[in-house]
């Protein structure tokens, strides 16, 4: 089993790309204890938009895959999954889920009126 948990800082900026076969990246470092170096992570498609929104100096938790470059054998976290780690910040940020339980209200909301025409 290969599965890494981590919640950290934002050090520096997020590279946001497209690959060669364009396919959106995003790379960053994250601190995860201060002073004792950083560990570069990286996401693709869809985590590539969510790192997007984050911005240097916000906290962070991933969960991913270890893996290694094979040429220059540099350890690196494969991100499945990015969220904040406070959760003051994840409700000041923009959400999806919001979103969703707006349209919700707004077609059950539709849907009262309807029944009593």
């Amino acid at each position: 089993m290969n599965k890494v948990e981590l919640s950290g800082t934002i050090v520096g900026t997020i590279d946001c790309s497209s690959e060669a076969d364009g396919t959106e990246a995003a790379r960053a470092s994250l601190e995860f204890q201060r002073g004792n170096g950083l560990v570069k992570v990286f996401g693709f498609r869809g985590l590539a938009r969510q790192f997007a929104q984050f911005k240097p100096g916000d906290q962070i938790r991933i969960c991913g895959r270890l893996t290694v470059h094979p040429q220059n054998r540099t350890a690196a976290i494969l991100v499945d999954e990015v969220r904040y780690f406070d959760a003051r910040q994840e409700c000041a940020a923009p959400s999806k889920d919001k979103e969703i339980r707006d349209l919700r209200h707004d077609a059950l909301r539709m849907g009262k009126r309807e029944r009593w025409r």
